[in-house]
């Protein structure tokens, strides 16, 4: 699919022999069983956000769908319906971070799409400040095709409890009695 391309009209690919196909950033639209392909075995979706479509992907039973942002796909009312062979592109190590006060957070990806890998991720719009949060951060990624997303990214932020009040210690006066 060229980069070019804004949208997938529908049936554009049905029943072909594709078994890969990536869907650029710029699409916005992927019409009706446009992708019910039964031969497909991988999608890889750039758009950011769920191009608008339905059924788009009936008949393609064992396809596995890449996205950047996974709750924000399967979520998607024209979506939804095949959430379960979506996986997110990418995978954090973790999503709760605790953290003393002032502390930044510095969370690890690994790439979850077969022959590709993750080279880049822009962590400079991470809030570190106690609570929840959702950020879309730009991932760029190399293999049979390289591109950047914007990957959706929740985790949560606590503060670590040393269980230590803000005491002041004074020196104590050790005094020795004696004979003299």
């Amino acid at each position: 699919v060229p980069e070019t391309l804004d949208s997938i009209g529908d049936n554009a690919l049905y029943n072909t022999s594709l078994e890969k196909i990536f869907i650029p950033r710029n699409v916005v639209y992927v019409g009706d069983r446009s992708l019910s392909i039964p031969a497909l075995k991988e999608a890889i979706f750039a758009p950011a956000v769920a191009p608008v479509g339905y059924n788009a992907f009936v008949y393609a039973d064992n396809v596995t769908i890449y996205v950047p942002d996974y709750e924000g796909y399967s979520k998607n009312s024209s979506l939804a319906y095949f959430a379960s062979k979506m996986k997110p592109m990418v995978t954090a190590e973790t999503s709760e971070f605790e953290k003393e006060k002032d502390e930044s957070i510095a969370p690890k990806f690994s790439c979850n799409i077969p022959g590709y890998k993750l080279v880049n991720i822009d962590l400079s719009t991470l809030d570190s400040s106690v609570g929840n949060h959702h950020a879309n951060l730009e991932a760029s990624f190399e293999g049979e095709r390289n591109f950047t997303t914007s990957i959706g990214f929740d985790y949560q932020v606590k503060e670590i409890d040393t269980g230590v009040d803000n005491v002041s210690v004074s020196p104590s006066v050790l005094i020795r009695g004696g004979k003299g």
